[in-house]
């Protein structure tokens, strides 16, 4: 898949565009604007020298869906707690500052009050390695009902 780089953002991550066809993309017709997120797990077993990981969410504000997600997450995290039990569902992550430091929304409070795993460095293997075993740990934590942070 050809991939070029329209624009580069501070993260090291690109803005670049996909087609369904050659024919599309010889006439740059029907594009789909991605940011590619480049990355190597160095040291696991089969992988390429080098993946990417492609998203449509380029902005947040510009991802309602996204958004809703987020509002039914917090919504089943507040009846887990009416009903006396324990539960997490949104596990949020960081690839650049925009939670923090962009993001204007009356829900930003109950997301960043969360543990928030730092994939911002996601270009050091090891420090990729860190980041998303917690999350893993997170999620199956959750799922035996074990509880998370």
């Amino acid at each position: 898949m050809i991939l070029p780089c329209i624009k580069r953002f501070r993260d090291g991550s690109y803005l670049s565009e996909v087609y369904a066809s050659d024919k599309n993309r010889r006439h740059t017709t029907n594009a789909i604007a991605v940011r590619v997120i480049e990355y190597a797990l160095e040291g696991a077993a089969g992988a390429q020298p080098l993946d990417r990981l492609l998203t449509t969410i380029l902005e947040l504000k510009r991802a309602p869906a996204v958004i809703k997600e987020i509002e039914r997450a917090l919504q089943k995290e507040d009846q887990f707690e009416r009903e006396g039990q324990e539960g997490k569902v949104l596990f949020p992550i960081r690839i650049d500052d925009f939670i923090f430091a962009g993001w204007k929304h009356h829900l930003k409070a109950n997301v960043v009050n969360k543990h928030v795993g730092d994939f911002r460095n996601w270009g050091d293997a090891a420090a990729y390695k860190q980041v998303l075993e917690r999350l893993i740990r997170d999620l199956w934590a959750e799922k035996k009902g074990e509880g998370g942070e």
